[in-house]
C-alpha cells in the first residue's frame, strides 16, 4: 500500500487520533509537528514511536495548537515504544509543567475517562424540549457577579454549576466553562491549578469552550492562558452593580452563546478530519486492507467487535477482534437492534437498548453486549450495507463520532 505525504491541523485532528490512524494503516515515516512554541519531530512505524517529549509536543497535546505533516519513508532508529506509552509520557510532562502536586489533583487521572458523557451530548438534538440545552461550569473565587447571571442563563435553558474553587465537577460534563481567577493578591501560587483546569477543558473531544475572566494585567499568566486553550479572555467586572457590571454580564452571555453555537460544528470538523486522514492514508489500499485497518481503528475504542456485511437473508462476518473462536461466519437476519440500525441507517448505543435486546447481540458477540457497546452502520449512498458492532468501551469519555463517520463512508469495503 502506498502512502503519500499528508498535512493537517491539530485543531481538527488531535495527536492521539493522529497516532491511532497511523497505527491502523501500519504507516512508517517521519511526523513533523509545528506549534506556537516550536517544532517537534517523531519517527513512527506500525503503532510505535521514536522521539523525545518536548515543550512543542506538550502544547500540541494539551491545546491542539499548530499543524502536522506526515512524510512516509523507511526509518531506522533505537528507542521505540508503543504510541500509548509515549502519550503517557507526554501527559506526565504536561502535569509537571502545570505546577506540582496540587495541580495534578485537577488534571485527568491517567487511564480514567476524559469525558464520561461525551456520547450523551452527541445526542442532544434528541432531548425533549424543556430540559437544559447546555450545562455551564463557573469556577470562581467570588460568586457575587454571577448571582444575577444565574437567573438569566436559566431562562435560556442553561444549567449552571457554580463552584468556588477550581475543581472539575462530578457527573455530567459541562458544555462550556467560565474560569474567573482571583485577584492578583490572592492568586499568588495558585496559577497552576487554574491553568490545569483550563487544560482539562481544552483536552476534551471536542474541546469544551472556555472563557478566562480576570488576570489580564499579568502578561505571563495571560500568555499561559492563551497557550493552554482559553477561547476568550475577558476582564473581570468592577463590582456587581452599575453599568460596568451590566456590560460584563451581557458580554459574557453573548460570548458563551457564540462558543456554544460553534461547538457542534467543531465536533463535526474533527470527525471529518479523522475520516479524511484515514482515507488519504489508504488511497491505494485494497478492500481487504481497508477492512483490516477499520478494525484496527475500532480496536482502539472497543475491547471486542465484529464487522458484518448486510445480505438479503443473513449477516456475513467480514472480520472481528477480541472474540477468539466465538465469532460466527454468518448470522440470520432478524435481530431487533441490528435491524433497527439497518432500517434507520443511524448509530445505536447499547445503553438505549433493553437488556434482552443487548443479550440478543450474543449471536454476533458470543455473550451479548454491555451498556457501553455500539452499533455503527456502513453506508453506500442511502443504503446500509454493513454494520460494526463494538462492545467494552476502552475510553468511555471519548466520543465515537469520528469512528461512526468513518464507518458510514466505508460501505464500499463490504462488497456484494
Amino acid at each position: 500500500m502506498t502512502v503519500r505525504t499528508i498535512v493537517g491541523r491539530l485543531a481538527d485532528l488531535r495527536l492521539r487520533e493522529l497516532f491511532k490512524l497511523l497505527a491502523s494503516a501500519g504507516a512508517e515515516g517521519r511526523l513533523l509537528i509545528d506549534t506556537p512554541v516550536g517544532r517537534a519531530e517523531l519517527l513512527v512505524r506500525e503503532g510505535e514511536v521514536c522521539g523525545t517529549v518536548t515543550p512543542a509536543l506538550v502544547v500540541a497535546y494539551t491545546t491542539r495548537s499548530g499543524s502536522f505533516s506526515f512524510h512516509p519513508e523507511s526509518v531506522r532508529a533505537e528507542g521505540w515504544m508503543p504510541t500509548e506509552e509515549f502519550l503517557l509520557l507526554v501527559e506526565a510532562q504536561a502535569g509537571e509543567e502545570e505546577g506540582g502536586e496540587e495541580e495534578v489533583r485537577v488534571a485527568p487521572p491517567v487511564g480514567e475517562p476524559l469525558d464520561p458523557l461525551g456520547e450523551l451530548r452527541d445526542s442532544l438534538a434528541e432531548i425533549p424540549l424543556g430540559q437544559a440545552s447546555a450545562r455551564l461550569l463557573v469556577a470562581t473565587a467570588d460568586p457575587r457577579p454571577y448571582r444575577a447571571l444565574e437567573a438569566v442563563w436559566r431562562r435560556r435553558g442553561w444549567e449552571v454549576v457554580l463552584a468556588q474553587e477550581p475543581r472539575w465537577p462530578e457527573g455530567e460534563m459541562p458544555d462550556a466553562v467560565v474560569l474567573h481567577v482571583p485577584s492578583s493578591g490572592t492568586l499568588a501560587g495558585q496559577e497552576g491549578v487554574w491553568l490545569g483546569l483550563l487544560r482539562r477543558a481544552s483536552s476534551h473531544v471536542p474541546p469544551i469552550p472556555t472563557v478566562w475572566v480576570g488576570g489580564l494585567a499579568d502578561p505571563e499568566l495571560r500568555h499561559d492562558a492563551i497557550l493552554s486553550g482559553a477561547d476568550f479572555l475577558l476582564p473581570g467586572p468592577m463590582g456587581e452593580m452599575g453599568e460596568a457590571a451590566r456590560r460584563f454580564r451581557e458580554e459574557l452571555t453573548v460570548i458563551l452563546e457564540r462558543l456554544l453555537a460553534h461547538r457542534h460544528a467543531t465536533a463535526e470538523n474533527a470527525a471529518e478530519a479523522f475520516r479524511d486522514f484515514f482515507l488519504a492514508l489508504h488511497a491505494d489500499a485494497s478492500p481487504a486492507e481497508l477492512r483490516a485497518s477499520l478494525l484496527r481503528v475500532a480496536a482502539a475504542s472497543f475491547r471486542r467487535g465484529v464487522l458484518v456485511a448486510v445480505r438479503p437473508t443473513l449477516l456475513e462476518t467480514l472480520g472481528g477482534f477480541g472474540l477468539g473462536q466465538g465469532c460466527p461466519r454468518q448470522v440470520s437476519r432478524g435481530i431487533e437492534a441490528l435491524e433497527r440500525a439497518i432500517a434507520t441507517r443511524r448509530a445505536i448505543r447499547c445503553a438505549d437498548l433493553e437488556p434482552q435486546q443487548r443479550q440478543a447481540l450474543g449471536a454476533l458477540l458470543a455473550g451479548g453486549a454491555g451498556a457501553d457497546g455500539e452499533i455503527l452502520p456502513l453506508l453506500v449512498a442511502d443504503e446500509c450495507v454493513g454494520l460494526f458492532v463494538g462492545d467494552g468501551s476502552l475510553r468511555p469519555g471519548e466520543s465515537t463520532a469520528p469512528l461512526a463517520m468513518l464507518l458510514a463512508r466505508s460501505g464500499t469495503v463490504v462488497g456484494r
